[in-house]
């Protein structure tokens, strides 16, 4: 019968097609875990090549290491230990700077900007703040700009 030559040739397509997707080499899974920045961090990372998987799992761990260690209040010379317990100035690594003004000045206004200042120069009589500003951003308008420079002239900043 003529209509059952395209079946079987159509099964046999289908037969060789798993035969050779099974002799594909399976790509390889490297999953670690490890306690980090009060949690379990579990790091999956799928590949051909193990070597390379591993090196990048190393990679991403030590880089956890390294910011928990920077960030961590548990580690006694990580910058938020040391900020914790200053009377004056320090300097910290840009990850940590980015972070806290991130943290701070969330949806903070003027008013909320002279609070915070007056709260930390409450708090830390003796402290040095000092500050980087960009001005001229597309869209500002010359009022604004005034605005950033009067603020700046009043003394909050060393």
């Amino acid at each position: 019968m003529p209509w059952n030559r395209p079946l079987i040739i159509g099964l046999l397509v289908v037969l060789l097609a798993i035969s050779w997707w099974r002799l594909l080499p399976d790509d390889q899974e490297i999953r670690r875990s490890q306690l980090l920045m009060g949690t379990v961090v579990e790091i999956v990372a799928e590949g051909e090549s193990s070597d390379k998987l591993e090196a990048a799992v190393d990679a991403a761990f030590a880089e956890m290491i390294r910011l928990d260690q920077l960030l961590s209040r548990h580690h006694q010379k990580s910058d938020v230990s040391r900020l914790s317990r200053i009377d004056t100035g320090t300097e910290v690594a840009v990850e940590t700077a980015e972070i806290i003004a991130d943290f701070l000045f969330r949806g903070i206004d003027e008013a909320g900007i002279r609070t915070l200042l007056e709260r930390i120069r409450t708090r830390i009589p003796d402290i040095t703040l000092r500050t980087s500003l960009i001005v001229g951003f597309p869209g500002e308008t010359d009022e604004q700009f005034r605005k950033v420079l009067a603020f700046v002239e009043e003394g909050h900043f060393e």
